[in-house]
């Protein structure tokens, strides 16, 4: 039975108004990059600095646009998750109503079938109210195929209603994602303003490169999402071949959340030398939000995965160099980054502990991240060394 109450939850969660809504934040973010591509490829060929400035203005309206788009479509799925939640709650309470229909028309035919078999050990011949019994029962029997069909059709209500709950959820969290790199927009817009000062002065060069290096540094945590999200899509495509479903056994039951706090470290002896959240970036000469740490090892060391699950990606990347990224079912990744050798191939299962590299010959710290929903969380509240 198709559930109407979910499929009018969705078309409301994907209507015209809510598409615009998320249309015109894409639309945004386009042209946010291309001003920004803009800028730095005005300052390398010279060009007249009023053009440059007009640019940053745009730039500035539209980030004030885009942060509040966002906020408006924060309020929309705060207010449709509200109504999912009480209608959640009012799901429950009917499949309860139902549930107890139907254990008393139970009770009431067991108790009718009782009194047939005495009447038949009194005589071969039922007396007049024995023989509208059996109507009865009957009848209450039909109640009860009722019952048992609302009981299914509700059930598949609730669960439409928290899977649609789990898109808005990772949406929510998409767009905390997006006012997080607004605020480092903030210094890149600083950035663009003392280069226009120092065009004039023959300065701008290095400043010109911390551009790259910035644009170099976001292109790169792009990649690692954009890995995330293919890995996704085609976890979903191999979820009928057997083979997957045994190597992530460990994954579907939620193992990587209940080991919060007591993960261990991916390899002996490290030092945490640089820590996740916000933090000065010498190559860019910008605050930026640092989502991961640098764990410094001695040469050479194994690099142990901190729970099993599957390599999503195996191979370089700008700005991490060698990279590792793990997923561990129940969406929750872990990313090892400079590594000296890999070891593990994308697709290959693993299981906790298993090698996946060695680190780097040169002193190079081990980068580290773990992300939930593709959001960067704070490694050193999930392991202990």
């Amino acid at each position: 039975m198709i559930s109407l109450l979910a499929l009018a939850y969705s078309t409301a969660y994907c209507d015209v108004s809510t598409k615009t809504l998320v249309d015109q934040l894409m639309v945004i973010r386009s042209h946010v990059s291309h001003l920004e591509q803009g800028l730095i490829d005005g300052l390398r060929s010279r060009k007249n600095t009023k053009k440059q400035v007009f640019k940053i203005q745009k730039l500035i309206q539209f980030q004030h646009l885009e942060r509040e788009l966002g906020k408006k479509r924060l309020v929309e799925l705060e207010k449709t998750v509200a109504e999912l939640e009480s209608r959640k709650l009012f799901l429950q309470a009917k499949l309860t109503t139902h549930q107890k229909a139907i254990r008393r028309s139970l009770i009431a035919i067991e108790a009718s079938s009782r009194g047939e078999g005495l009447a038949q050990l009194r005589s071969f011949h039922l007396p007049e109210e024995e023989k509208l019994e059996a109507p009865r029962r009957k009848i209450l029997a039909n109640l009860v195929d009722h019952d048992l069909r609302e009981v299914e059709a509700l059930r598949v209500d609730l669960v439409d209603s928290i899977q649609l709950e789990s898109k808005i959820q990772d949406e929510k969290q998409q767009l905390t994602y997006l006012f997080q790199d607004l605020k480092e927009q903030e210094g890149v817009l600083e950035l663009n303003h003392q280069l226009q000062v120092e065009i004039l002065r023959k300065k701008q060069n290095d400043r010109v490169k911390q551009l790259e290096n910035y644009r170099n540094l976001k292109s790169a945590e792009g990649q690692v999402e954009h890995l995330i999200q293919e890995f996704n899509a085609r976890r979903e495509l191999e979820r009928n071949v057997e083979a997957e479903r045994q190597a992530s056994r460990s994954l579907g039951r939620g193992e990587f959340a209940q080991l919060k706090g007591r993960l261990p470290f991916p390899a002996q002896g490290g030092k945490v030398i640089s820590h996740f959240g916000r933090f000065f970036d010498s190559k860019s000469g910008l605050y930026i939000f640092k989502k991961g740490i640098d764990i410094s090892f001695p040469k050479k060391q194994t690099v142990h995965a901190i729970s099993s699950g599957k390599v999503a990606y195996s191979g370089e990347l700008l700005n991490y160099g060698r990279v590792v990224i793990v997923d561990h079912g129940d969406h929750f990744y872990s990313l090892y980054a400079h590594l000296g050798v890999i070891t593990r191939k994308t697709n290959e299962s693993l299981i906790s502990g298993e090698s996946i590299g060695l680190t780097s010959d040169l002193n190079t710290p081990l980068y580290f991240e773990i992300r939930s929903r593709n959001v960067a969380v704070n490694p050193l509240q999930w392991v202990f060394n």
